[in-house]
């Protein structure tokens, strides 16, 4: 039996289409666990303490500070560990130890409205966060979607 080359460019493209289509799942797979994870981590994320470097770089300049991120009484508090990733100094460091104790005593003291508003700010803001990480893996998942359709059709199987 002679097949023409029609045939086989037929049998071709839809060999090629389907071999594309079989990585789909993967790339939504993956996507999806990504998601779960930073959901999980977000969910225990307030019970832990952890330390954060922001950078600022503003035209050529590069500063950068480190904090210890505390949960004190239903809310974070930074304490400041490093500037330009140089530890603080004993003296900034005493500083930063007594303003951390006097938070802590402030928070201890405050009445249950300023403690409510607090914490409800601090879960507002989360809550933003959260919903700002939802929409990242929404889009994760809708480009691995047109990624996907891409691959199942032969015009742009790559």
């Amino acid at each position: 039996m002679c097949m023409s080359s029609e045939h086989l460019g037929l049998i071709f493209l839809v060999a090629t289409a389907s071999l594309c289509a079989t990585t789909v799942p993967a790339v939504e797979y993956i996507v999806q666990r990504s998601v779960d994870a930073s959901n999980a981590d977000w969910a225990v994320a307030p019970q832990y303490n952890f330390v954060e470097k922001d950078v600022i770089t503003k035209y050529v300049k590069r500063t950068s500070k480190s904090y210890q991120v505390l949960m004190i009484e239903g809310s974070p508090y930074n304490k400041l560990l490093a500037i330009d990733d140089e530890p603080l100094s004993p003296q900034q460091a005493a500083n930063e130890q007594r303003k951390l104790n006097e938070e802590i005593e402030r928070r201890r003291h405050e009445t249950t409205d300023l403690r409510r508003n607090r914490i409800a700010k601090y879960q507002r803001e989360r809550s933003q966060d959260h919903s700002l990480m939802q929409r990242n893996g929404k889009g994760l998942q809708l480009s691995a979607y047109w990624r996907g359709y891409r691959a199942r059709s032969p015009l742009f199987c790559t």
